[in-house]
Order: C-alpha cells, then structure tokens, then sequence
C-alpha cells in the first residue's frame, strides 16, 4: 500500500507482514509535492507524479529509481 500527502515522501506499507507494525519504508526522492502514484501491473514498479511535473519510475523493493521523465 501507498501513502502521501502534502510532501514529497511516499510511505510504503506491506499488510501481509502485520496490521499494526506494516511500514516498510520511505521513498524520498521527488522534488516537489506528489500528486499521485500507482503500482505497475506484473512488475515490481511503482509510477509516481509530482507538481513540478516530474514523473518518476522506481522499484518499491529497494527504493531505487529506474527512470526520471520530466515535462
């Protein structure tokens, strides 16, 4: 699961582990506010878009970032 709010950090949680103690870890890596982020499909990446129009493609296993397209 997905979470962010007003900043430019996303909080990854994993339910399968626990209910309570799910928090796996934090991306950090946009410069500006997010706006959205959504899994890929059969891939171990996650999209996410930030208000300076910076979309970025990264692995939510390491926290790594694959691509950085900005418009």
């Amino acid at each position: 699961m997905l979470s962010w709010g007003f900043s430019s950090s996303i909080f990854i949680y994993s339910l399968e582990i626990s209910l309570t103690k799910g928090f796996t870890g934090k991306y950090k890596e946009h410069s500006g506010n997010l706006l959205a982020a959504r899994f890929l499909r059969s891939f171990p990446y996650v999209l996410s878009f930030d208000d300076k129009l910076s979309m970025r493609i990264w692995d939510f296993r390491s926290f790594v970032t694959i691509q950085i397209i900005n418009c």
